[in-house]
């Protein structure tokens, strides 16, 4: 061994040493400060009592305060010391739960093999942060395996369920030919191992977590397996250590504490599900069709902090079909014409609507080509799956005049727009859908790239051609062939609005025969207004296909005040517990932003572990827009929980402010003025919201005009 490395051993046991020596005399010295302050701190409660003036017992208070925090850490520096006793006879540290059992699974495979036994394992985290002597755990894991493979016959598979919460974690061994290996093998959380016992400690949490920090020179350390994962932790932090909130607007600040407040025990958060699907096409229209890359960035952000996975991400695929169209032969004014007007394109790229406020131009093509680019340059930069677009079937009318043979279908007319704004489209039985599906999809895939994820919405708000059983399992089949035949790894995103929508048309027979044409995990499902009906409770659990919950909340970025916290905690509750192993994630389906934010965090927060009641997370909410500088808007939202979130937003919904103009009545469905609550509550509670003084939060005045 080189000279070198031997001193160097020898100065960091020096190091050692004097730390251990350090720290224990810091450690015992602190032990005789608990015995006056006991004395001091009885006199000073019988002090503070009613009888002392209210300035006395305001000093009297804080200081029996600080005297409770400095006994609190005495205690955990009696653990601290406690460990430093036994440190030479443990060896506990931190490890992955899951890595752990699946190395302890392999070294048992060929015991396994010898009696003919399968072996599975099977988790219900994807990372779950563990503390244990592994020296002395891990006979006691193979023994109990072993037990389980020694009492299983032959040619039988068991599955190691692999289970953890914030509490304990256990392996839960499943036979159900055998009941008599159904053992459950748990073990608490932050333990240690010494000698044959197995000692429980209370040190780890906050001792271990201050010591992160003064190793990360006093900043807060979040750990995550992804970057995504790490922005929710930040997320976390701001919302329930610094009351400051982020929401999805550019030009709202974001109002953070002088000083950054400690953590004193460490937070660990793990998701329920590892999808979280956001945004509808509309929100492409009624919230976002003219925003510049600040707007963007901004939304993306807010988008990271909450968790979401699988954004939808439709912007400039125009110039992309423009590229596909000139190919197949149609000129620059019958494109550009063939297009809406900005405002208007979702419906467009929904087979809803043509020509409506055309031609689109040239510099819209450009622009929105660039930042689509940004646009998925940062969702990817957090670890998401962007929504990109695919071929539906949806052509212009003119591609008939091109190719006379193909099948091209007139749509029905949709929203009341005439004749000649119908959409047409080609069957893809027909061997030109393969063909334009395959231009559009490699044009795409060269200038934005692809998370071979693909959203393609036939018939949404339009009739099929056919309702035939067959025609509809043909589509479907089609489709997903297409896309497969240009990336072998494709998936299929569907929204479910059309068997709400036109719920008398589309039977579950008609359903069945669509969805069970692609293969049972490359067509995933969004049950797209669950806060209203949940069509999963309809169809089987969409009959074995992936499906993502989602809450809608608002249509046509109306305003209104609607929504349930608790109806969603209740649903989204029983969807984990019932909802089938198909469940794929949570999402928010809004068709525009600025209305009952609340709403649509609070869902996101669902698909995390160990989240809040709904009216814990309501208080917490108020104190991120204000409350904490002013209590009167934590009463003004305890009283919006109680009284006016208390029913699921309807289709159409909003105020009369929002309808268009007419003599009699209200136009259609787009403008129902119905409301639950009682109007001279939301009066008190407005009242009680302009109590509030010195309060400078975007949140607030947003609260306050809204």
């Amino acid at each position: 061994m080189p000279y070198w490395i031997i001193t160097h051993i020898i100065t960091i046991q020096k190091e050692r040493n004097l730390l251990k020596e350090g720290s224990q005399y810091f450690i015992d010295s602190f032990e005789s400060i608990r015995t006056p302050l006991t004395l001091v701190h009885t006199p000073l409660k019988i002090a503070c009592n009613d009888v002392s003036p209210e300035n006395i017992r305001k000093e009297l208070s804080l200081a029996i305060q600080n005297i409770d925090c400095l006994n609190t850490h005495l205690t955990r520096l009696t653990d601290l010391k406690q460990l430093f006793a036994n440190s030479e006879k443990l060896n506990s540290s931190e490890c992955e739960l899951g890595t752990f059992i699946k190395n302890r699974i392999t070294s048992l495979k060929t015991h396994a093999a010898n009696n003919l036994v399968g072996l599975n394992i099977k988790t219900d985290f994807d990372y779950a942060s563990v503390w244990f002597d592994q020296s002395k755990i891990s006979p006691v894991i193979d023994k109990f395996i072993k037990y389980a493979i020694d009492h299983t016959e032959q040619k039988k598979t068991i599955t190691l369920l692999i289970t953890s919460n914030p509490e304990y974690w256990q392996i839960k061994i499943t036979d159900f030919e055998n009941k008599k290996i159904l053992q459950c093998y748990k073990c608490k959380n932050w333990q240690l191992f010494k000698r044959k016992e197995e000692l429980e400690y209370n040190f780890a949490k906050n001792i271990f977590c201050k010591r992160l920090i003064k190793m990360c020179n006093g900043k807060i350390l979040i750990k995550g397996n992804n970057r995504n994962s790490l922005a929710v932790g930040l997320n976390h932090y701001l919302k329930y250590y610094c009351q400051a909130h982020v929401s999805w607007y550019a030009s709202d600040s974001v109002v953070m504490p002088a000083q950054l407040p400690e953590v004193e025990a460490p937070v660990i958060l793990r998701s329920k599900c590892k999808n979280r699907f956001f945004l509808n096409y509309c929100t492409f229209g009624y919230s976002m069709p003219y925003w510049k890359w600040s707007d963007w960035e901004r939304l993306i952000d807010w988008m990271a902090l909450n968790g979401v996975t699988m954004p939808l991400a439709i912007t400039g695929q125009e110039s992309i079909w423009y590229k596909v169209w000139t190919e197949m032969g149609l000129s620059d004014e019958e494109i550009r014409t063939y297009f809406t007007g900005p405002a208007h394109l979702p419906w467009h790229r929904m087979s809803n609507v043509d020509y409506w406020q055309s031609p689109l131009p040239q510099s819209w093509l450009a622009d929105q080509e660039k930042l689509q680019k940004l646009i998925l340059e940062r969702e990817r930069a957090f670890d998401m799956t962007p929504i990109l677009p695919a071929f539906a079937g949806h052509v212009p009318a003119e591609l008939k005049e091109l190719y006379p043979e193909a099948k091209i279908y007139t749509m029905s007319q949709w929203g009341g727009y005439d004749e000649k704004y119908r959409s047409h489209f080609i069957d893809p039985m027909d061997s030109l859908y393969s063909v334009i599906q395959r231009r559009f999809l490699e044009e795409q895939t060269k200038v934005y790239g692809t998370n071979h994820i693909y959203g393609i919405d036939p018939f949404n708000e339009v009739d099929s051609p056919n309702w035939n059983e067959e025609f509809l399992s043909n589509v479907s089949d089609k489709i997903y062939k297409s896309i497969q035949d240009v990336d072998s790894a494709a998936q299929w995103l569907q929204m479910t609005w059309m068997f709400y929508h036109a719920k008398e048309k589309w039977t579950q027979p008609r359903i069945k025969s669509f969805l069970n044409a692609v293969p049972q995990d490359k067509l995933i499902l969004l049950d797209y207004y669950c806060d209203y009906t949940e069509i999963w409770r309809d169809t089987e659990q969409y009959y074995g296909k992936p499906y993502i919950w989602c809450y809608l909340g608002n249509f046509g970025g109306n305003t209104f005040l609607a929504g349930d916290l608790n109806d969603v905690d209740f649903k989204i509750d029983r969807l984990f517990k019932e909802g089938g192993d198909n469940v794929y994630g949570l999402g928010v389906t809004l068709e525009g932003l600025d209305v009952n934010p609340l709403m649509y965090e609070f869902v996101f927060e669902r698909a995390w572990e160990n989240s809040m009641p709904a009216h814990q997370w309501i208080a917490n909410w108020a104190q991120c827009r204000g409350g904490n500088v002013d209590n009167h808007i934590v009463k003004a939202w305890k009283q919006l929980y109680e009284k006016i979130y208390t029913s699921a937003a309807l289709c159409g919904q909003a105020v009369l402010m929002n309808a268009r103009p007419q003599l009699e009545g209200v136009e259609g469905w787009n403008t129902l003025p119905g409301y639950d609550y009682k109007n001279i509550d939301l009066w008190e509670i407005w009242k009680e919201l302009l109590k509030a003084e010195g309060v400078y939060h975007s949140e607030y005045h947003f609260d306050v005009i809204n």
